[in-house]
């Protein structure tokens, strides 16, 4: 389905939850149609997410992340968002049996966006190194 087809999808159904509508809505935008980002700029949530997800301190780092923390989605949709990904990049992910993101979770652990993502992205990987399969360290 073409771009602007999606997007009249979304705007039409915009009254009901639907968080791959939400993705095309205020996601897309930067990390692409397949969540592949731009290399050196805008990191790949389909690198990410299944790396990200093994960990509380990753669980926390998707949520903080300045386009996450600021964007205009409720705690329940961005935790939707967040499922939805999951679903699609990592759904057989052992860390995410079970744990799917809650609203409480983003509520608790949203706000205030990160300042240096570049650096605790840095450090994250280093603390997930040898957990599995990372994504690369420059997006």
């Amino acid at each position: 389905m073409a771009v602007a087809a999606l997007l009249a999808a979304a705007m039409a159904a915009a009254h009901e939850p639907d968080p791959r509508l939400d993705y095309l809505m205020h996601c897309m935008g930067c990390h692409g149609l397949d969540g592949d980002g731009v290399r050196g700029k805008i990191p790949s949530l389909r690198e990410s997410m299944p790396a990200f997800v093994r960990s509380r301190a990753g669980r926390d780092f998707l949520l903080s992340v300045p386009g996450a923390s600021n964007s205009s989605l409720t705690d329940a949709e961005l935790a939707g968002v967040m499922n939805w990904l999951i679903n699609r990049f990592a759904p057989d992910s052992p860390a995410m049996a079970g744990r799917p993101f809650t609203t409480e979770e983003v509520t608790a652990v949203r706000r205030p966006p990160q300042s240096k993502v570049r650096e605790n992205r840095a450090r994250l990987l280093q603390s997930l190194a040898g957990s599995g399969p990372l994504p690369a360290e420059d997006y």
